[in-house]
């Protein structure tokens, strides 16, 4: 819940990492629909050859939001190579002001 407005987080573009190195004992498409239904974008970082892919495209925004690595030391790298691709960290605002002086003489 704390991806909520409710929970203070607001007017912030919110990608969220779900990293797993298996299969799930229970279903995830109704907890991936939920953390999506909150807004945030969902990325599922699938390590080693034992994840369910479809579980992946289940949890991910869209099928361009998985990824796979075959170990675990990939998993920072990958990481960092997606926010680098989605600029998440390059937004910046700029705010000008102008000023009126007035001279009494």
């Amino acid at each position: 819940n704390f991806l909520l407005p409710s929970a203070g987080w607001r007017n912030i573009d919110t990608v969220v990492y779900v990293v797993t190195d298996g299969e799930s004992q229970d279903d995830v498409t109704s907890n991936a629909a939920y953390l999506k239904g909150s807004g945030a974008h969902v990325v599922a970082l699938g390590i080693t050859d034992l994840v369910n892919p479809f579980e992946l495209d289940a949890i991910a925004t869209t099928s361009d939001d998985v990824i796979l690595v075959e170990t675990f030391d990939d998993v920072q790298r990958a990481i960092l190579e997606d926010i680098r691709g989605r600029n998440i960290c390059a937004e910046t605002t700029t705010t000008t002001a102008s000023t009126t002086t007035t001279t009494t003489t």
